[in-house]
């Protein structure tokens, strides 16, 4: 007890050293980013994946061809999922010039508006307009070469991701012996429940969420189609993962939809996409939250919100 007491440091050495750990761990994910990144990403894939190469090894494949097929099976979905959406993105690409043309109008239609109801210069009105157009390419512009920079990154990240999930599949036994060897015998059992529990604690939960998102995309989709919105694909899958962002990720979602409604079709579309959202996420809050995801692990909204805020940020 004495020997303990001795040791002990005060609690502003002890919140000094932990904030410096902080700040050094912080700073260590910062300049690891191109490293970490595919490594995070491929080691929850493999979580994800793991079940599929075991199945097909009980079937008689070889763990190197079943790890194989089931990485090139997914590869070819999500290549479909992505032409998909690449199509639906081209289609609005092209048709950018109309929809500048309409916000011109709709811009026209609320300064002549303000200028019959408010005391207003109309003059001052266009140049507040042509300021903000101004700026926005001015923005966009400028921000070309950041974006070409951030796609080179991204390439990386893809072509190494289907990498790091094959090695961590194919070598899993031998990173699980090398997890025990690390904490010692006596606590293998403690090491392998903590392992068990966290991998069906991700399985489970990504499980959730994959589900979660199929299905609200679906809902988006047809929705959107049926109301006569146009790029419904694009816009269902991307309100699908906007969704995942509690409270905010729904807004975001119901703006982006309102906002094509209004360029694309009448004003009444307004109203039928905030008819249809709320539908629907009375349908993901009611139903697909609480028996998909709900029944998987609770998070805190506060703390997803923090972890999204975050993680952009690093």
């Amino acid at each position: 007890m004495k020997l303990e007491n001795e040791l002990r440091l005060p609690f502003y050495v002890s919140a000094t050293m932990l904030i410096l750990g902080l700040y050094l761990f912080v700073l260590i994910l910062i300049q690891l980013q191109g490293i970490l990144l595919p490594l995070i990403y491929s080691t929850l894939l493999a979580i994800v994946i793991a079940p599929f190469p075991e199945k097909l090894a009980r079937l008689g494949f070889s763990r190197f061809w079943s790890i194989i097929t089931v990485l090139i099976t997914s590869l070819i979905l999500l290549a479909g999922i992505a032409f998909l959406i690449s199509s639906q993105w081209h289609k609005l690409v092209e048709t950018w010039p109309q929809l500048q043309a309409k916000i011109n109008d709709l811009w026209a239609g609320l300064i002549a508006f303000l200028s019959s109801h408010i005391d207003y210069n109309t003059k001052q009105m266009e140049d507040i307009g042509s300021s903000l157009k101004t700026e926005l390419l001015s923005n966009g512009s400028g921000k070309i070469s950041v974006t070409i920079s951030s796609l080179g990154g991204f390439i990386t990240t893809v072509m190494l991701t289907p990498v790091y999930v094959f090695m961590l599949l194919f070598y899993k036994s031998h990173i699980i012996n090398f997890i025990h060897k690390q904490s010692g015998s006596i606590y293998n059992k403690q090491v392998r429940a903590i392992l068990t529990k966290t991998k069906k604690l991700i399985r489970q939960y990504l499980y959730g969420l994959c589900i979660q998102i199929a299905i609200l995309a679906v809902l988006n989709t047809v929705g959107l189609f049926i109301i006569g919105i146009e790029y419904a694909v694009l816009l269902g899958v991307m309100g699908a993962f906007l969704n995942l962002i509690p409270y905010l990720g729904g807004i975001m979602a119901v703006l982006i939809y309102a906002t094509i409604a209004l360029l694309t079709q009448s004003p009444i579309h307004v109203l039928y996409v905030g008819i249809l959202y709320g539908l629907i996420q009375f349908i993901d809050n009611n139903l697909l939250v609480p028996k998909i995801v709900g029944s998987k692990v609770s998070l805190n909204a506060f703390v997803s919100i923090l972890a999204v805020i975050c993680g952009a940020s690093l």
